[in-house]
């Protein structure tokens, strides 16, 4: 086969990876884990993730549709193997309660975790992306979302470099920004791992305790649905993140954009709705529509505007790139200084 380019998304063992010569350094955890994809009976909220601290060992129950649920459990001590239905069924009784019955299974299986990593997500014009690239704890539930940003991240980037509007310079960007999620996600999981499989007594009251009350905090119940959904991470530091000025208080280069409803060159619209072409939206806040050069307009670069709306501030004019994040932002009256930072990237 011969590509112009080649992304590994072929997991955990990948053999992308491995033919590029790539250490995937980390270490696997001494414990053993079940998972089953069952239908439960019993009174489990349909909308709320459930994790409880037993003294054997911590449960996780995520809904996933109907009385379809994910149970997630701590087996550390116990064989290595695939779970029957009934052993599914006495951990759920015994950590969740007797008025609950697993039925129907449509995924039983085990796991041990690993935490491991590349130290760069490319060797020239090939690249990893997902569990080719990191593997982690479920905890916080990110794998699905981390790869899935991998991707996203590369392909905005590699469709203006094959359309001629980018060059490939622009492609060295997506190692250093995702390296760096990747140790973030991996450290964040790591940690949660550690505080669940906490086994002295005494740590184990003193963390149920203060999961307890935290979990009664809006503020950290925002906080962690924001680390859940990943969009509280960033590229602040990037090369595609410039800093050109003060942000007045507002979105900071390299953070990601809240959606907002906002007049682009065809009528009303929303910010993340332009982004779906693929391209840059130069955004004005209380302001018309800024001019800009009739050869950028459709090219690589849409324009809009919007009022003042929690992190836009008026007067600033915002370079937002197609995956939702920040790139900089400047005064209105400078923002051609916006335009200008596309050159180092043709």
């Amino acid at each position: 086969m011969e590509c112009g380019y080649l992304l590994g998304c072929d997991g955990a063992h990948s053999v992308v990876r491995h033919q590029l010569g790539l250490a995937y350094s980390g270490e696997t955890l001494e414990s053993n884990w079940v998972l089953a994809d069952v239908k439960l009976d019993g009174p489990a909220a349909s909308d709320q993730i459930a994790v409880v601290w037993n003294p054997e060992g911590i449960l996780a129950l995520f809904p996933i549709v109907g009385d379809r649920f994910r149970i997630i459990g701590d087996v550390s001590g116990t064989e290595a193997a695939d779970p029957s239905l009934e052993q599914v069924q006495r951990l759920v009784v015994q950590r969740l309660g007797s008025g609950f019955r697993a039925h129907d299974p449509i995924w039983l299986s085990h796991f041990r975790i690993n935490e491991r990593k590349v130290d760069r997500y490319n060797v020239g014009r090939v690249f990893l992306a997902g569990d080719a690239a990191h593997i982690h704890s479920p905890a916080g539930g990110q794998g699905m979302n981390t790869g899935m940003q991998d991707a996203f991240n590369l392909a905005w980037k590699l469709a203006l470099v094959l359309q001629g509007k980018a060059g490939p310079q622009l492609l060295e960007t997506y190692s250093p920004e995702r390296s760096g999620i990747g140790d973030r996600v991996l450290r964040n999981a790591g940690v949660l791992t550690r505080v669940a499989l906490v086994r002295q007594p005494l740590l184990r009251r003193l963390r149920n305790l203060a999961f307890t009350n935290l979990g009664r905090s809006r503020r950290f119940q925002r906080r962690l649905v924001e680390q859940l959904c990943e969009t509280d991470l960033h590229y602040r530091g990037s090369a595609l993140a410039p800093v050109l000025g003060r942000s007045g208080g507002g979105l900071r280069p390299g953070e990601r954009t809240p959606d907002l409803p906002c007049q682009g060159p065809n009528g009303q619209t929303r910010l993340h709705a332009l982004l779906r072409s693929g391209r840059f939206v130069l955004l004005s806040i209380g302001a018309p529509l800024p001019p800009i050069e009739t050869d950028l307009a459709g090219n690589w670069l849409a324009t809009a505007s919007a009022e003042p709306q929690l992190g836009y501030v008026a007067g600033q004019t915002y370079l937002i790139r197609p995956d939702a994040y920040l790139c900089s932002c400047t005064p209105s009256a400078e923002q051609e200084r916006l335009v200008a930072l596309w050159d180092q990237w043709r």
